[in-house]
Formats: structure tokens, sequence, C-alpha cells
């Protein structure tokens, strides 16, 4: 291992976890596209969107099954036993738990299932106190970078509305639940940001909550990172050698820096790490943390201007930056989500409770909400058609069009009419006229492109058209151009299909993702029919204008074709899809020197997702869960993440490849119009 001396066992140390019962996990064969083969269809499908609330029903049936079996199968504390512990039931409450409660819960447990854990889990399980007994400590400090919706944001200036929410959170914890139930309409001009600025609307000011508290869980016991930080907390770190710096997450890249000032505030950090411990820092991400990290490198790495912390500061500052089910080629989930409010959370809500979340919060309020938030403009898919457009990535059974669109119509889709915009002059009639062409270019076929799709978004603006701030502070360009007549600039900064990595010869890469969960790659769209019941259509004189005037096909599916409710699957993590993850961690930064002159080493982990349901962790998908969230506890992730931190038999943190990413970037690379520029 790297740094100081420890006793190394023969073998590599393997962290299991400990379970009562049969907890084996089946080796799975994969598809051609990297999908499990082996899985039916029908188990499959409990990985959909509403998998937290299946198993809270379960678990509060199992609860309540526990909670009867314990009053009829075991003995209730008699007045003697009461006052004879009366000394702990007065030290704490806890002691009381342990004394009666418990007892009689794991009774109730060992007549139902004699294999079902207990509901207590001990540090014996974690990885990080199996590692520390084995010499592992900490070394290298560490800066977090959390993702996309995980840090909390608190309200700091407000409407009346919400006067007596001051410093009180509006995104994550209990009161953002009842801050909407309160006023829903309050709430979401409050999470809203100005169309015209990119940043705070009038009047209005929410901020992102700090230190670790404010990512640790989202809300109650939904878990993001603390499970990781209490492993790490095992081998010796506290906040003296690591910090989570959580940020406002709505905001585009820039706008990061220009309100919040957070790339700066990030450099100050590590640079503080470095110089308390003198050891370079372990960058951790997760998700659309991982994209903001590059960027950041971009900016940082600077000597005018910008960052200022000329060329070499990432080779004199990082050990590694660990990038944990990162969005680094983007996600197709954007693209739906700013053109029409959706998005494969909401094609899986279906008949009455549809049309109430229709009624309540409508396609075009989520559409309008979704595109003034800068953060999912800069997520939307990266590299164009050379490497989205071949659909290596797709089933070959699939009947998905051969050129691999982004979106495709369903027949006879582009004869409707689409927009009725009349001959007035109005701003409502204008923006009508403007978007009815729009539309019409943009659906002159049934199938759309990758660069088709993001250019149109990028003029329409979700009606906007270019004064839409948010939409104007990223460039997409594909990595096929000749970058000699134009040169990039600082709007291509979140691209890493078309900027280098900066110069680090020592630093390391670890990519570190799961695989094997169905995850939305391209979508079936239909028109939007205008109907009494449509609460979201605009009418101002003569003129009709029906928005969004397309919308997802949600009466399509077709399994054979990973086609569920309008939505193309592939492989992935629920949420990133697998070329996103692993195509630059795999073939880009490895392959091609023009991305990573410094040749700095990239090590690709895929972790297979395997479910299991927990007792005491219920709505989550078990310990070797590789959910996009999930994987932050999962426990081979967080072996790993610990031998790169402390340097402890970090050898052993070699690629380990799953799926068929190696297969995917090879079809990709050797396509006449595929893979990225050398």
């Amino acid at each position: 291992p790297d740094g100081d001396p420890v006793v190394i066992p023969e073998s590599e140390p393997k962290i299991t976890m400990a379970h009562k019962g049969n907890n084996t996990h089946s080796n799975m064969s994969k598809h051609s596209n990297g999908t499990a083969k082996n899985v039916p269809q029908e188990k499959r499908n409990k990985n959909a969107p509403n998998i937290i609330l299946r198993k809270a029903a379960y678990f509060l049936l199992f609860a309540a099954a526990v909670y009867g079996i314990s009053l009829l199968g075991s003995r209730a504390p008699t007045m003697e036993d009461m006052e004879s512990d009366s000394k702990q039931l007065a030290n704490s409450a806890s002691e009381f738990m342990n004394l009666y409660i418990m007892p009689s819960v794991n009774r109730a447990l060992a007549a139902i299932n004699g294999s079902l854990p207990t509901l207590t889990e001990t540090e014996q399980n974690r990885p990080g106190y199996k590692l520390a007994q084995l010499g592992a400590k900490a070394k290298h400090p560490i800066a977090i970078v959390p993702g996309f919706t995980s840090s909390g944001l608190e309200m700091w200036q407000g409407e009346t509305c919400a006067k007596s929410l001051f410093r009180q959170r509006m995104w994550g914890g209990l009161n953002m639940a009842s801050s909407i139930l309160k006023d829903a309409d309050c709430w979401l001009r409050h999470m809203s940001l100005d169309p015209y600025t990119g940043m705070d609307p009038p009047g209005i000011k929410v901020r992102s909550a700090q230190g670790m508290g404010a990512a640790d869980y989202f809300a109650g016991p939904y878990w993001v990172w603390s499970k990781l930080i209490e492993n790490l907390a095992d081998v010796g770190y506290d906040p003296n050698n690591m910090e989570l710096l959580p940020y406002d997450w709505r905001l585009s890249f820039p706008l990061l820096e220009e309100r919040d000032g957070y790339l700066t505030a990030l450099k100050n950090h590590i640079e503080y790490l470095h110089k308390k411990t003198g050891e370079k820092v372990v960058l951790i991400s997760h998700s659309f943390g991982g994209g903001l990290v590059l960027y950041f490198l971009q900016w940082v790495t600077r000597s005018v201007g910008e960052g200022g912390g000329g060329k070499d500061w990432m080779e004199k500052h990082i050990h590694a930056f660990v990038n944990v089910a990162g969005t680094v080629l983007g996600v197709p989930k954007a693209f739906p989500a700013l053109l029409s409010g959706e998005m494969k959370d909401t094609s899986a809500v279906t008949g009455p409770m549809d049309k109430a979340l229709e009624y309540f919060f409508g396609r075009k309020k989520r559409k309008d909400f979704f595109s003034k938030w800068g953060s999912l403009w800069g997520m939307l898919p990266k590299g164009g058609s050379p490497i989205w457009g071949i659909g290596a990535d797709i089933s070959s059974s699939s009947d998905w069009p051969k050129d691999n669109p982004i979106m495709t119509l369903v027949p006879d889709a582009t004869e409707s009419i689409l927009l009725e915009c009349g001959s007035s002059a109005n701003d409502e009639a204008k923006q009508c006229d403007a978007a009815e062409h729009l539309f019409e270019k943009f659906l002159r076929s049934n199938s759309v492109s990758v660069e088709d799709g993001v250019e149109f978004l990028l003029q329409w603006g979700s009606g906007y058209g270019q004064e839409l701030a948010s939409s104007q502070l990223h460039s997409f360009r594909s990595p096929l151009e000749n970058f000699k007549t134009k040169k990039l600039t600082n709007k291509d900064w979140h691209n890493p299909s078309v900027m280098p990595l900066p110069d680090a010869p020592s630093t390391k890469i670890y990519c570190l993702y799961g695989v094997g969960r169905q995850t939305e790659r391209g979508y079936v769209y239909k028109m939007n029919e205008l109907g009494l019941e449509d609460k979201e259509t605009l009418a101002f004189g003569s003129n009709v204008y029906v928005d969004p005037p397309i919308i997802m096909a949600t009466n399509i599916t077709d399994q054979q074709k990973s086609i569920k409710n309008g939505v193309l699957l592939s492989d992935g993590d629920g949420t990133v899809p697998l070329i996103s993850q692993g195509y630059m961690c795999a073939s880009g930064w490895v392959e091609n020197p023009k991305l990573n002159p410094s040749r700095i080493k990239t090590i690709t982990r895929e972790y297979v997702h395997k479910e299991s349901f927990q007792l005491d962790d219920p709505g989550r998908g078990g310990p070797y869960s590789s959910e996009h969230v999930d994987i932050l506890g999962n426990i081979d992730t967080t072996e790993d993440i610990l031998k790169i931190a402390t340097g402890f038999y970090v050898s052993s943190v070699v690629d380990k490849i799953e799926s068929d990413i190696k297969k995917i970037s090879e079809q990709i690379n050797n396509h006449p119009q595929g893979g990225v520029k050398k």
C-alpha cells in the first residue's frame, strides 16, 4: 500500500456483510447491452420508480405483524420488573428499549423467520470498522462534493407566505413536506429561479445548508452520505481532515461561482486541507457533483482570471478524484424534463393518479419549473451523435430507429396541427408564432437526434427563447468538430468529450458506478391532444397554444423492445445510463491522448446491482445495491473508497468491468461517424 508501513494480511482483506441466513448472490450473465440476461423481466420491473413506496407499504404491514405477534407471543413486564429496573429507566430511554421492547421484537422476528436480521446493526458489520482492525487509518484528507438535489436548501429571504420559514429547509428534511402541503404555489415560487438571470427571483433568497448535516440525510431516515461518513470515521476521519461542501444544485456551474463563490470556496478548502495535513486531497463526488468537479478542474487550472491556480494546481493538490455514479456525459432524462416536464418517474404514474398529478402539478408547470434550473441544462447529453447516436448500448433486438435518436414520435404525429397562432400582435401571439416555427422545424421527421434535440431546447428555451439565461451558459459541441477553427471556451468546460483533462500525471481518477438496472435512454412522444380537461392550455384571442405541444407516449410499452411507458431502457444504475458513466472512464480518457494529455491513470470499477430487503433499512436496496443513491452505502464501494483514502491495500483497487462497456466503446470508436477526435 501507499503511505506509512502497515501490517498487510497475506491475502487481500475482503470485507463481507455479516447476515443470518442465506444471502448468497447469484452470478448474472449479461446481454450484449450489459443488462442482466437471466433475471426475469417481471423481477427487473420491481426496480421501477415506485420501489420506495412499495417497500414502505411492505414494511408497515410487516411492522404491524411484528407488533401483533410480540403482544401475543411474549410476556409483558410485571410491576416487579419495572421497579427493579427503575434506575435504568431513569438514566436512559434507550435502555428501556433494550430491556423490554427489543427482546419482544426479536422474539417475534424469530417466530416469523429465524433467518431475519435483528433491528440493531453493530459496528462490526461496517467495512470501516473491519479495515481499521486490520490497520487502516486516515491518510489523505477528503473533500466531498454531493450531487443533484442532495444538499438541503434553506430560506433566508422570502415572500409573506414564507416568513415563518426563515432558515428552515425548503428542500430536504421533514419541513419540506409541510411547506408543500401548506402552500404548494408558495413553495414553487421560492424553489424557482429567475428566468432572465438564472439566479434569485426578486425578494427571494434560498441558500444551501452548510456542513455535513446538509447532505448526510435527505429527510428522516433516508440516508445519502451518512453511511460513508460513518465508515470514514471508523478509520480516523473527522471534520479536521474531511469536509463536505454542499451547494445550491439548482444553479448552473458559472452562476455557482458568480452568486455564491462556490468554486473559490472549494479551491480554498482543498488548499487548506492540503496545507494542514501535508497530504494531497482525495476529492469524492457523486452524480451531478462529478460534472461539477470536472468543470471546477478546468476553472481552477487557469492561470489568469477564473480560478488562477495555474496549470499544475491539480497535480499539486489532488491525490485522487473519486467519481461515484457520475453524470460524466449527462443524462437523457434532462431532455424530457425540459421539453415537457416528464421523465421515467412521471411516466410510471398512470390512470387516476396521472390525472391528479396533471391537475395539481401538470406538465407545463413542471416544465416551466425545471427549465429555470441551470443545472438541468448542464446535464443534457454531451458528445452528440458520435457517442449517443451509434446505439452500441441499445439491445440489437430492439427495432429502435437505426439512427438511434433521443426521441421518436408515434406514427402520423407530425401530421397533427401543433399550434394555431392567429394574427394578433400581442406578446403571447408572438411567443406562440415563434414556437410554432421552431416545432415545425424540430418535428420534420419522426425521429430526433441528440444534437437536434439539444439545439431545439436551447433555441426554444421553454418558451422564453434565447432570453432564458440558464440555457445560454452551456455549449454542446460535437467531439468530432475541428477546434482549430473555433476554439473551446468556458461554455465547453462542462463537456469532457471535447475538453482535455488538466496536466496531473500523478493524480488518479476512479470511476465507481452501478450496472444491472434498467435506465432511461430514449423516449417515444406523441401530440398533446387539446381537451376540455387540459388545465394548462393557454388561450388568448383567436390563438390557441397547447403547452407543451408534445408529450411522452406513456401508453406504449413493449418489453421485447425494452420500451416501458414510452421510455426506451438500457443498462445503467437506474438514473444514469452506462454509456454516460463508463465511456470516458473506460475508453475516452484511457485511449485518447488529446483528452488526457498527461496520461492520468483512470480506474473503472463497476458494481452489479444486487437488491435485498433489509428490515433495519426499509425502502432501500440493501448492502449490495448499486442503485444511483444506494451505491453510497454499497459495501464494496465503501471498501474501495476507504482503501483509496487511507492507502491501505490500495493496489487491490484496479479495473473491475462487469458490463459490456469495453465492447460498447469499441463499437463507438470504430464507427465511421463515432467516437471522439484523436
